[in-house]
Parts: structure tokens; sequence; C-alpha cells
């Protein structure tokens, strides 16, 4: 079963691209409102037509999915969570 949320926050970083299932995708960090927790957001090519900087206000939704890593003591230190996005909107 996949997990869906819709997210609405401010681009922390300029998007880094990279490949991925041999596309070029843009990966960016939303802190969102509200919360203030930071997503990972993967934007597909499909998603080009749409300009991301630092500093903008994107709503996004999709897939998402949360990874948990550990400090050099084996706790649990943060949370991480990526969202494969199927819809982007500016503003």
């Amino acid at each position: 079963m996949s997990e869906y949320i819709t997210i609405a926050g401010i681009v922390q970083f300029d998007p880094r691209t990279r490949t991925a299932g041999n596309k070029q995708v843009r990966d960016v960090v939303i802190r969102t409102i509200g919360s203030s927790k930071n997503f990972s957001v993967t934007l597909w090519p499909e998603k080009d037509h749409i300009t991301v900087n630092k500093g903008d206000f994107l709503v996004c939704d999709g897939k998402y999915s949360q990874s948990v890593g550990q400090n050099k003591d084996g706790e649990q230190d943060r949370k991480s969570t990526r969202l494969n996005s199927s819809h982007v909107s500016e503003s």
C-alpha cells in the first residue's frame, strides 16, 4: 500500500540535479509551513516547465517514504522523508 501526502512550504536550497531511471530529476528540500519539518522532494522531468529556486513557495503531493538515521552510538537521531511528486504548484 502506498502512502500519499500533500505538503506546502518554502524551498530551502537551490535544486540539485541527478539521474534516476535514465532521467534527469531535480531534488529540492522544502520546509513545511506549520510543522517546520524538512521534506526532500524529487521533481521528475514532466515538471521541467516549473522553475524552482531557493526561497520559492511550493505545494506538492505524491507518494512518500521515510527512513531513520542513526548516530555513532546506534541511537535514532533523525528521520528523513522523501516525496516523489506527482503534482507541483508554485506561486
